[in-house]
């Protein structure tokens, strides 16, 4: 059977995304008629003609860039979107559910705002890994060794964090993303290896497969650069089951804080690498074989989590192998797929 697959507009790892869903897809025994973002309405319906593909999906960046995505409620498919950057740009991305039949988010406390904006059809899911690019990899050379790894932007946490335990260790310590130059200028240390700009997952893959630990951090919900401040609520044009938003930044309360993990905690322990990770983010359940991947909450907490993994060898190769086995099992792009072809079966094509 085929659908219609919409690459992402969104650019970068989206690339990578794509790439990986279409190949689940089709493992699964869907045939994509795939289209890029720039496609135009005319193209996009008479791919529609010619294929008649069963449903419509794309990925959903930042709900800004994703330009296609007006001209798809004329489409004569059910139409399913999954909403990847929730929830620091949510006030952007649920100007844009309406175009959606079925709608899935990687944000838990995603469901209720948008099924408060409206929609019946939300289910949280979050994003997995390509296992045939993060897999443990073993390259020769001392360039890839490190006693800690931090791959991702400098948040202004991320920075405060490699500043601290550069300071209170005697740690190997490996950085990478853009920016990162900039955010770390003032540091001249040896033991600091920065590779100042974004590489692609076949190498972020090699460096967590042989970084002793790797930390594992989230966007604060503070972020400059997030639109998911607070928002009031008011009926539109009367409708009992629509509602527009206006934003409300002093009203903390209805802020949409982040309370799922992100995909990093599936590609780390699909690399066979140790990890420590910031918050609680309801992770014991996603790696059952594990018990507890090492949870911090401040810079002290981290340093601490991390020494206790890299004295304790057996420790640490315990709980890689029972990440590892977890992610395989339950946390490939195969299984969310899966995931998706259920809830897509039931809401819109049954």
């Amino acid at each position: 059977m085929k659908f219609l697959y919409i690459r992402s507009s969104y650019g970068g790892i989206y690339h990578y995304f794509d790439e990986g869903i279409i190949r689940a897809f089709t493992a699964a025994g869907w045939t994509p008629v795939t289209l890029s973002a720039n496609s135009t309405p005319e193209q996009i319906a008479v791919a529609i003609s010619e294929e008649a593909p069963a449903f419509l999906f794309t990925l959903i960046g930042n709900g800004r860039s994703d330009k296609i995505i007006p001209a798809l409620s004329s489409l004569p498919l059910p139409k399913a979107g999954w909403f990847c950057e929730d929830p620091y740009y949510i006030h952007d991305t649920v100007k844009i559910i309406d175009h959606f039949h079925a709608i899935f988010t990687v944000e838990k406390n995603a469901v209720h705002f948008y099924q408060q904006a409206g929609h019946q059809h939300v289910t949280y899911l979050p994003l997995g890994f390509d296992e045939k690019i993060y897999c443990p990899q073993k390259p020769e050379g001392s360039l890839y060794q490190a006693d800690v790894c931090l791959v991702g932007y400098p948040y202004e946490e991320r920075v405060e964090l490699m500043k601290y335990l550069l300071k209170e260790t005697s740690w190997n310590i490996q950085v990478i993303g853009g920016k990162w130059s900039y955010a770390l200028h003032s540091i001249k240390n040896s033991r600091l290896q920065l590779i100042n700009y974004w590489i692609p997952p076949e190498k972020v893959a090699y460096y967590y497969s042989t970084s002793k630990v790797v930390i594992n951090t989230h966007r604060s919900l503070n972020e400059t650069m997030n639109n998911n401040k607070a928002i009031r609520w008011r009926r539109r044009n009367g409708s009992t089951n629509r509602v527009s938003f206006s934003e409300n930044r002093n009203n903390r309360e209805a802020d949409i804080h982040a309370s799922s993990p992100n995909n990093r905690l599936f590609e780390i322990a699909g690399c066979k690498a140790a990890q420590v990770v910031d918050h609680t983010r309801n992770i014991s359940r996603l790696f059952p074989s594990a018990g507890s991947i090492p949870v911090f909450h401040t810079e002290e907490e981290c340093l601490q989590k991390i020494a206790v993994l890299l004295d304790d060898v057996k420790a640490r190769k315990q709980l890689v192998a029972a990440t590892y086995k977890d992610s395989l099992k339950l946390h490939t792009f195969t299984s969310r797929v899966r995931k998706l072809i259920s809830v897509i079966n039931k809401e819109l094509l049954s």
